[in-house]
């Protein structure tokens, strides 16, 4: 079952970090649930390794907010950062990178497949490959991998949402943009059109000069919310024809 194939996607999973491990070992025990290593006489599972990787994505995390979100105050970093690292958002990069096929977990589980849920053990794992990073490579080099993953949720979108609500299009976009290094985007008023009772607006969205997208509504407001929402349409088409 964890052979050579298993081997093999251990070069893939390495691609797709964009880091090559020197301590191959240290990766196969990020990948080792604790279930395996008991059936199979293992002496280390990725327990431990989760645990520093805890640590690891939890400073990287707020290292980055910190310097991209200098308006947002401490509250709002708290509520962010809690979004980005919870078990939910690490599972949608643990599927991205096919850990589904990878994790070694032992026979009783791999026998239950999809009835059994081990969405909670990929998650783990994602923790368990920062740690493994950070003692293979150094502080750097694992920050380095905690921001690819940033990278692919704040091009997704879904670190926006918090319970059952969501910030305005407006505040998203310009939260990705800042988060990604990008200027502000700039809202200008290209038309107006209509009666005074019931005017029309035309609204073009312009990021680092190039116009992104545009929008119309019957107030100035609406309108920007109209182009904002068309250029989170397009940022996340780009995002996933470059997804993994």
């Amino acid at each position: 079952m964890y052979g050579r194939k298993w081997e093999n996607n251990l070069s893939l999973i390495q691609d797709r970090l964009g880091y090559s491990f020197t301590d191959i070992e240290l990766l196969r025990e990020a990948l080792t649930h604790s279930s395996y290593a008991h059936e199979s006489g293992l002496r280390s599972w990725n327990e431990r390794l989760e645990f520093l990787g805890d640590a690891v994505l939890e400073l990287a995390t707020s290292t980055r907010l910190f310097r991209a979100m200098k308006d947002m105050d401490e509250g709002g970093l708290t509520r962010l950062r809690a979004r980005l690292v919870r078990k939910e958002a690490l599972l949608t990069w643990a599927e991205a990178l096919g850990l589904s096929g990878i994790l070694r977990v032992n026979r009783g589980l791999r026998k239950k497949g999809e009835g059994c849920d081990l969405s909670s053990m990929h998650a783990d794992a994602i923790e368990a490959i920062f740690g493994a990073v950070y003692m293979d490579g150094g502080y750097d080099m694992a920050e380095s991998v905690v921001n690819r993953y940033l990278d692919f949720l704040f091009e997704k979108g879904d670190y926006i949402q918090d319970g059952n609500s969501s910030i305005d299009p407006k505040s998203e976009l310009q939260q990705i943009l800042q988060i990604k290094g990008e200027p502000l985007p700039e809202y200008r008023i290209m038309s107006r059109e209509g009666p005074p009772h019931s005017p029309s607006f035309e609204v073009e969205l312009y990021v680092s000069g190039v116009l992104l997208s545009s929008g119309r509504g019957r107030s100035i407001k609406e309108a920007e919310v109209q182009a904002a929402l068309d250029g989170l349409s397009l940022v996340r088409s780009v995002a996933r024809n470059r997804s993994l």
